[in-house]
């Protein structure tokens, strides 16, 4: 709650990755933990909106902007935790599950909704690239569909 009012050049330093370039930072990060946290990079956050959708695919709830971290994993966005975070009405929170629920990145050059594959390995950096230039991530939040081929899946990395 507190990241909501940071400006938002603070998610944004210019001169991170100056000498690794944008190639090595992956490789940076699967550093030990002890190394990352002797390291002097602050890690990076990103506006991200909420939306949830019923069964036939409509829109009934949708968040506030957000702060989050780039480490976060994107099964977290399915847990009570983040649910009451983005301040998410009980009746829909407490339904909302892994093994009940997909969850979706929207691609901001296509308009599309990309299914993220692998919840619990895939972390919002990887899914920056889909968010408004350095902006906003729009995340949907959907109940299992029967079909497996019914969205463009994001592979995990």
């Amino acid at each position: 709650p507190m990241a909501q009012g940071a400006p938002p050049q603070a998610a944004a330093a210019p001169d991170r990755g100056r000498s690794s370039g944008a190639r090595g930072a992956g490789h940076a990060s699967a550093a030990s933990s002890a190394s990352s946290r002797a390291s002097s990079r602050v890690p990076r956050v990103f506006p991200t909106q909420i939306v949830l959708n019923n069964d036939i695919g409509e829109e009934i709830w949708r968040s506030s902007e957000m702060l989050l971290g780039e480490n976060m994993r994107a099964a977290e966005l399915l847990t009570r935790d983040t649910s009451q975070r983005f301040t998410m009405p009980q009746e829909f929170a407490d339904t909302i599950q892994t093994d009940t629920h997909e969850l979706f990145v929207l691609d901001s050059a296509t308009g599309e909704l990309l299914q993220i594959a692998n919840l619990a390995s895939t972390r919002l950096r990887s899914l920056q690239r889909h968010g408004v230039g350095e902006g906003k991530l729009t995340l949907v939040i959907s109940p299992l569909e029967d079909s497996e081929d019914a969205f463009e899946t994001i592979p995990a990395k």
